[in-house]
């Protein structure tokens, strides 16, 4: 009798290792898909920064071409102080297309959340720019999909 309980102690101590070796390799086959979903997430999420940032470039490029004279006006409605306006036109007192640029560049760096696009959108309008207004909703859109 003792030795056949000395049996089924080998035989539950080799069901522990079998089943502590399956746990180790599920665990590190958890750990493997965890580091790609990780790796998958952190691409995705680069990616997104990446199509910001070019969005951003390309409606920065685009709206101090056109914007002229209505960058002021344009900026006062996104809530730019009128000191920072007045040092900007200080900076480039002649160059119209770089004091839009800087201006509307100041506005996208402090405000940096998904807002800003929707902001910069009923800024034009307010400042009768419907045709800038519709420029950036296509290229917001684009940008998109």
């Amino acid at each position: 009798m003792y030795e056949e309980s000395k049996g089924n102690k080998d035989d539950n101590k080799s069901k522990l290792s079998n089943t502590s070796k399956s746990s180790t390799s599920q665990i590190k086959v958890s750990n493997k898909f965890e580091n790609q979903s990780s790796l998958e997430y952190k691409n995705v999420k680069s990616n997104l920064f990446t199509q910001e940032m070019e969005l951003q470039q390309t409606l920065l490029s685009h709206l101090s071409k056109r914007i002229g004279r209505s960058w002021r006006d344009t900026v006062r409605y996104l809530n730019i102080p009128e000191y920072q306006i007045d040092a900007i036109q200080n900076k480039h007192p002649f160059d119209l297309k770089e004091q839009s640029y800087e201006a509307l560049k100041l506005y996208i760096t402090q405000h940096s959340d998904n807002n800003w696009k929707i902001n910069l959108i009923h800024a034009l309008e307010k400042a009768r720019r419907k045709d800038l207004k519709e420029l950036s909703e296509k290229l917001i859109l684009e940008s998109n999909s």
